[in-house]
């Protein structure tokens, strides 16, 4: 008997890091909508949602949207959470 695992989102090999890749600055170059409805995919914690999302930002910037599911993959919703935080927020 042969078990097959699922495996983890392949990101490219590069000498960038994960924190040269998902920054502030990367986030923001995204359009608002996008990012605002991305946070609320975390908030709600609809992968699915999310993996639409991500394939939305791959489109405009791959080596973001891959540490963003590398990140979702991992379950590290509070930073993605931190990272979207809109810049002025209202209150």
């Amino acid at each position: 008997m042969r078990y097959i695992y699922d495996e983890s989102p392949t990101v490219p090999t590069t000498t960038a890091t994960k924190s040269d890749i998902l920054t502030r600055a990367a986030i923001d170059s995204l359009p608002p909508d996008l990012v605002a409805e991305f946070r609320r995919a975390i908030i709600e914690l609809d992968a699915e949602l999310m993996q639409t999302f991500i394939a939305q930002i791959c489109k405009l910037n791959q080596p973001l949207a891959n540490t963003l599911a590398a990140s979702v993959y991992n379950f590290q919703y509070e930073y993605l959470l931190d990272l979207t935080q809109p810049s002025n927020p209202e209150a």
